[in-house]
């Protein structure tokens, strides 16, 4: 009878841990957080500033993109470090992606005729297109320019 329980037991105890293990998976399906829909739109290239990346595709093994801000327009600019991502979804909806939780904030100056390289971590990286948000101020007032890109399963960054 001992032995019968035991099998018994044994039995259920494997069967509950197969359950638990699918509820957790589909859990976790439902845990991985979807960004808020995000349609921002911003410049790429007015008042003699422009925003773009230096490559307009690059391979998910990407741990940085490089984007390249030129300032053309007659004046000094300044900018930050702060930027953010959005991607797009499977259904064309544009989603914000959450980024690194700290961000010293400093102001940089860029002059007339110059062009500065911003180096941005990625944390996504799966294929897709991707929209980089980064401000600029021109005297008192703040631009938000955006560059677009993708990321797609190749070795060669600009392939």
């Amino acid at each position: 009878m001992k032995a019968e329980w035991f099998i018994l037991l044994c039995g259920c105890l494997i069967l509950g841990l197969a359950g638990c293990s699918c509820k957790k998976s589909d859990r976790q399906q439902e845990i991985l957080p979807v960004g808020a829909v995000d349609n921002t739109v911003g410049l790429n290239d007015t008042l003699g500033i422009s925003l773009y990346p230096e490559y307009p595709v690059y391979s998910t093994r990407q741990k940085q993109i490089i984007f390249v801000l030129s300032n053309q327009s007659g004046m000094n600019i300044s900018y930050g470090l702060d930027y953010r991502y959005t991607y797009e979804d499977e259904v064309g909806i544009w989603r914000e992606i959450s980024k690194r939780p700290v961000v010293f904030e400093v102001e940089y100056v860029l002059l007339h005729g110059d062009k500065q390289y911003i180096y941005a971590d990625l944390y996504r990286n799966l294929p897709g297109r991707y929209r980089f948000f980064f401000d600029v101020w021109r005297y008192d007032r703040s631009y938000t320019f955006m560059a677009e890109f993708g990321l797609w399963d190749t070795n060669v960054v600009g392939k």
